[in-house]
């Protein structure tokens, strides 16, 4: 009888400890995120294109704001990003909202964010929303797919 108290007392402890094991994961895979999205915001208002590039994979597909604006692969995504530069002198973003999610080494995210954008002594405020698809390829995470959408600030 003390074995089969011993046992379930054993299961209970690695089923317990499973638990804890995954959220603090979950906990650190979501500083993680937070970190990547951070960094590539800094290399997007910093107009760094080998740093924004950086962020994403060989196949990643980015959706904008406008009819057409699919862009695949890296050289549709760079093309992209410089014509985003064109944009604006200067820009800042504050992450208002987000809400992430995963499996293994995929996570999405869906995020709001508020953008003050300067472009020849004007600026326009705007609210950016967004949703993100990473995976982590060779211990990296990267973008694979995202698409961006907000209210015309014209």
């Amino acid at each position: 009888m003390k074995i089969v108290r011993i046992m379930v007392a054993l299961v209970f402890v690695v089923c317990f400890a499973s638990i804890s094991m995954a959220a603090q994961s979950d906990a650190e895979v979501e500083k993680e995120i937070m970190e990547f999205v951070q960094k590539y915001r800094q290399a997007f208002e910093q107009k760094d294109l080998d740093g924004v590039m950086a962020f994403y994979a060989e196949d990643a597909v980015l959706i904008g704001t406008g009819p057409g604006e699919r862009f695949e692969g890296p050289e549709e995504i760079r093309l992209a990003h410089a014509e985003f530069f064109k944009t604006f002198d200067k820009e800042e973003s504050v992450l208002t909202w987000h809400k992430s999610s995963r499996n293994g080494d995929v996570v999405w995210i869906a995020s709001m964010a508020s953008i003050n954008s300067y472009f020849k002594n004007n600026k326009k405020e705007f609210a950016l929303n967004s949703t993100m698809v990473l995976a982590k390829k060779e211990g990296t995470w990267k973008f694979v797919q995202r698409h961006i959408s907000n209210i015309s600030c014209e």
